[in-house]
């Protein structure tokens, strides 16, 4: 797997959006104290991705502007805090989990301040919060 990570590409069936502008969406699973470590362990096949070699932030604008769905970042911290310290994450679906991990990397960690509008939230049957959040510009 290359350093870059892994991008996936989702097809998301919102007619609101405009037409040929697609939005980066970084999925993540937390702890409730924000660690994203290891998502390995707990996620199974890793269907419809990419291995990206080179240049991440040209890659994802080049991709933003084709036509298709969103494109969806899946747990690579490395990646999408790329991403975000790029500023072009347009939304961040986070699932945090009912659990302190107490150590590990934080998905977060060593960002510039970003302002985020809450776009929804909701508690899953297993008591994670789903969580999505719009990057504000």
């Amino acid at each position: 797997m290359s350093p870059g990570g892994l991008i996936g590409h989702l097809v998301r069936q919102d007619q609101s959006e405009v037409p040929g502008v697609r939005k980066i969406v970084v999925y993540e699973l937390l702890s409730l104290d924000g660690v994203a470590e290891d998502p390995d362990s707990f996620i199974a096949d890793w269907a419809n991705a990419t291995a990206l070699d080179g240049g991440l932030a040209e890659f994802a604008r080049d991709l933003k502007q084709q036509r298709g769905g969103d494109v969806g970042v899946h747990a690579s911290i490395s990646v999408a805090q790329a991403l975000l310290a790029a500023d072009l994450v347009d939304e961040l679906r986070l699932v945090i989990a009912p659990k302190v991990a107490g150590s590990g990397r934080r998905l977060l960690d060593g960002l510039p301040p970003i302002q985020l509008e809450s776009i929804r939230s909701e508690v899953s049957p297993t008591g994670s919060l789903l969580a999505d959040y719009r990057v504000v510009r």
